[in-house]
């Protein structure tokens, strides 16, 4: 059968997927077989068991999309184009998110790690492209800003680095996707779930 995705991110998945049809979102043809929406679906912030076959607040991430699916779950990373030109002396980084809880709240905590990486000669680059500030959140000295640019950009200078630190948010997400060696720093997540193969994990649960 012709399987059709929506993603906002088709620029990065088309040519690798070269036998599944790419749209944009809400574009949804109206003579579809079947259609199946993937995502972590909440009702006033309990699960939506309408979208849900099991509460997915209890999964690991990519199971809730297998579950939806109806899929014997399995750990896969996408397949991403390889658009690095090799290691550069470079740690990339990602600061801000969405919401407050899933910041690394250690008043210093990056601050030390961004001047350690700094004393061995590491640039150290923050890809996040929220402001300098954003939700009260001043980003830690000795640190340069990824220019504005597309997703692309971000898997080639991701796929360069030669470690990536993230918290519980998307850019880790796409760090551990491209092959980049990524460390997760959260206690907002349990560690099932983020991926877990080709990721360090840090977690304080005596704290979190």
């Amino acid at each position: 059968c012709e399987v059709i995705v929506a993603t906002h991110y088709n620029e990065i998945f088309k040519k690798q997927y070269p036998n599944l049809t790419f749209i944009l979102p809400y574009n949804q043809p109206s003579d579809l077989y079947a259609s199946y929406r993937v995502g972590f679906w909440l009702k006033e912030g309990r699960a939506n068991m309408n979208r849900n076959r099991v509460d997915p607040k209890n999964l690991p991430l990519i199971k809730v999309g297998s579950n939806i699916l109806g899929l014997e779950y399995e750990e896969l990373k996408p397949k991403l184009e390889n658009l690095g030109e090799g290691k550069q002396k470079l740690v990339t980084i990602g600061f801000f998110t969405k919401g407050q809880y899933k910041y690394w709240n250690n008043p210093t905590g990056w601050q030390e790690v961004v001047d350690f990486l700094n004393s061995k000669g590491y640039e150290v680059r923050v890809l996040s492209n929220e402001e300098n500030g954003y939700r009260g959140n001043k980003l830690p000295t000795g640190v340069t800003r990824q220019p504005n640019g597309s997703l692309s950009d971000i898997v080639k200078v991701l796929q360069e680095s030669e470690l990536f630190i993230g918290i519980s948010s998307g850019l880790s997400w796409l760090s551990w996707a491209v092959g980049a060696p990524t460390i997760i720093i959260s206690g907002f997540t349990d560690v099932t779930f983020e991926p877990t193969n080709g990721v360090t994990r840090i977690i304080n649960k005596e704290v979190c």
